[in-house]
């Protein structure tokens, strides 16, 4: 038996926010995602609901259905996720690296370093310092 239309207008919808497609504050209503996704909107106000309860999508009365945004403990935790997956990766890659390719892992940490930087910067600028502070200690 095939994925249900609920499933699939959940894996469409949830796929478009992980990808950066529908960003924080953005409507996540059926009637928006139904061109791209062809779904029905039975199916759809389902995949929203599911989304909510989730975390992904927070509905708020009279404006409906939005990407919910990440607060800065969701994301520390989520670049703590990152952070072991990224050690575990490079303890699985190590016996196999060759002088050139800790070479250019050394040049992408150097240019990650760079960027939260710039980020922290950015952040300040824009009057965020609890996500310029949060950009600093990555």
């Amino acid at each position: 038996m095939g994925i249900s239309k609920h499933e699939r207008a959940y894996g469409v919808i949830r796929g478009r926010i992980l990808d950066g497609d529908v960003r924080a504050g953005l409507p996540a209503r059926p009637g928006r995602a139904r061109p791209r996704a062809r779904r029905q909107p039975g199916p759809l106000r389902e995949a929203i609901r599911r989304l909510e309860a989730e975390g992904w999508v927070k509905f708020e009365r009279h404006v409906g259905a939005q990407v919910a945004p990440l607060a800065d403990k969701e994301l520390r935790q989520t670049f703590e996720v990152l952070a072991l997956l990224e050690g575990c990766a490079t303890a699985l890659a190590a016996p196999s690296m060759r002088p050139k390719d800790l070479a250019r892992a050394r040049e992408l940490n150097e240019q990650m370093r760079q960027l939260r930087t710039v980020s922290a910067y950015i952040a300040q600028r824009a009057e965020r310092p609890a996500t310029a502070g949060l950009a600093r200690s990555l």
